[in-house]
């Protein structure tokens, strides 16, 4: 179990990295690998996996399913010959939806496909998915990231039927040349000296063929390419029920997963409310010493209403300089019901005919979420002004 949780943290220590190059591959249009990223985020992708669909009839569903798919399966979804249903799942699925809804919002690129993509770990399919379900199974570039590679492959046939498929399709050794960086935990290996099917790392081997020797058919091409990318494919067609080993890992999983994300939590906070902290004295430094905040705000009000948001510590000072000048207040916007002085803060919701108001916002975080929402409700782009810019 030792080990198992170290293969479980370095799989979380390894997300920042697998997050952000996902993130810049899609804002880049593929960053390095831009020369494929039209094909690979194409929306009527071709099922590129069609000869393992001979011997199924024209009009029968058949059920394929993509564990490890990452925000774009390499499989592609459509064909015109076959009634194929693809099913994507990952890891970090919600992570890759949202980026890709994101990207869509800002205009950037057209990223959405038709396909969600589903939450699930290999060593838990069992939790989320019935036996027998699937006629192919199928991971790329993703066995080599799981915590126990060895059980990805007894929970990956255990959501094949009986005489269905498990596609694998990985490079040589890829942790060894990953030098175990990232979320590279295994090496799947063709090349080697039992001449068979190797799953291992360092002080562990395992043979593939010999463990599921009986229960499924285990066969393989070593230096496959698909374009640019060379790959092994291995291909186990599942004879009989094969039971899945004794999971211990359920409840080790939940503990170990929860404990980094209040830590992430804990150091995002820490270091996001120090920063704040910083920058709101720095902020209402300037405010108090210098006349370039009232020379800006009378230049820029020309007789217009003004409306403040945010009745935070920068906001409080905010209305003492503008009371101090007998510049009037008309509203006060706060996420919180507050109070100061005489004034109260109200719901940006509930107030209309706001078109002509000036806004100045006075909070020092959320500001891109902020001024969009105040654009929403009615204020002209023109007319929102961040305090930290008029200082």
């Amino acid at each position: 179990m030792e080990k198992y949780e170290d293969y479980l943290d370095k799989w979380l220590g390894g997300l920042e990295s697998e997050i952000a190059f996902w993130k810049r591959y899609m804002e880049t249009k593929g960053d390095i690998y831009y020369d494929t990223f039209k094909n690979q985020t194409e929306k009527d992708r071709h099922f590129t996996l069609e000869r393992y669909l001979d011997g199924f009839s024209k009009t029968e569903q058949i059920k394929f399913i993509d564990i490890g798919s990452g925000p774009f399966s390499r499989c592609g979804h459509v064909t015109e010959n076959y009634n194929l249903l693809v099913e994507t799942v990952d890891p970090l699925a919600e992570v890759y939806n949202d980026l890709k809804k994101k990207n869509d919002l800002k205009k950037k690129n057209d990223l959405e496909n038709g396909i969600t993509i589903k939450t699930g770990f290999v060593e838990l399919l069992d939790k989320y998915f019935d036996a027998d379900s699937y006629d192919i199974v199928h991971m790329s570039n993703s066995l080599d990231h799981s915590f126990n590679a060895v059980f990805g492959i007894y929970q990956l046939l255990n959501l094949c039927k009986v005489g269905g498929k498990v596609i694998l399709r990985h490079a040589e050794n890829e942790a060894e040349r990953s030098e175990y960086g990232g979320l590279h935990q295994w090496n799947l290996s063709l090349h080697n000296q039992e001449n068979s099917f190797i799953i291992w790392r360092k002080n562990e081997r395992y043979d593939i063929k010999k463990i599921l020797d009986g229960y499924a058919k285990v066969e393989w091409n070593a230096d496959v390419y698909e374009k640019k990318w060379k790959y092994n494919e291995v291909v186990i067609t599942k004879l009989k029920e094969c039971p899945i080993p004794e999971n211990p890992y359920t409840d080790k999983m939940l503990e170990r997963v929860y404990s980094f994300l209040l830590k992430t939590l804990v150091d995002k906070i820490g270091n996001c409310d120090n920063t704040i902290v910083l920058k709101n004295k720095e902020i209402i430094k300037e405010m108090k010493e210098s006349q370039k905040l009232i020379n800006n705000v009378l230049q820029i009000s020309n007789d217009k209403k003004i409306d403040i948001y945010g009745m935070g510590v920068v906001g409080k000072n905010l209305i003492d300089i503008l009371d101090n000048n007998n510049i009037c207040i008309n509203y006060i916007f706060d996420k919180d019901a507050r109070k100061y002085k005489t004034y109260s803060s109200v719901q940006l919701e509930n107030v209309k005919d706001i078109d002509k108001n000036i806004i100045f916002v006075a909070v020092m975080r959320d500001n891109k979420e902020i001024i969009e929402k105040l654009i929403k409700q009615g204020y002209k782009k023109d007319n929102v002004y961040l305090i930290e810019n008029l200082v």
